[in-house]
């Protein structure tokens, strides 16, 4: 194996700039493919665009990689009805700074939690705090585009999806 990489510029951006969220749905090996860490066959699916804040992302390498999602939504209301989002496992494309985008969870999904915090004083967070994580076989592939996606802004109907 011949593998070299030249010394990069430091010229690249932190975080990320937004997520895409897709119930996870089983998929045979045919219907997903990767070819060379990027995935260039996938169902047509609808994702759903989520409003959020400090998005992180790791990714541990061992024996599997362990996929780590983190992210903030604003504000409690009393209209937010979030537990479907910790009750069933999703992928997750993600869009950092540097416009790269990424599926996270694949092939096993992620799972989730997430807490409310109203904080302790005034400057604190008000808001939910959501975690995902999974371990997956490869690294989270890239994407080179959305087009395959029908992409939702109203996360209405994926708060109703039934497992």
């Amino acid at each position: 194996m011949d593998y070299s990489r030249a010394r990069e510029c430091d010229n690249s951006q932190g975080g990320s700039e937004l997520i895409y969220i897709l119930p996870f749905v089983k998929y045979t090996q045919s219907q997903i493919t990767v070819v060379n860490n990027y995935l260039t066959v996938f169902p047509a699916t609808t994702i759903y665009s989520i409003g959020t804040n400090n998005i992180s992302f790791d990714e541990d390498v061992s024996e599997f990689y362990e996929q780590k999602l983190g992210f903030q939504i604003n504000k409690i209301l009393d209209t937010d009805i979030f537990k479907n989002l910790a009750n069933i496992d999703f992928r997750f494309i993600l869009k950092d700074n540097n416009n790269n985008l990424r599926m996270l969870g694949l092939f096993t999904g992620m799972q989730g939690k997430f807490t409310k915090t109203t904080g302790t004083n005034r400057a604190d967070f008000n808001g939910y705090n959501f975690s995902y994580d999974t371990k997956e076989e490869n690294t989270a592939p890239f994407l080179t585009d959305l087009s395959t996606f029908s992409i939702q802004h109203n996360l209405q109907e994926l708060l109703q999806y039934e497992i």
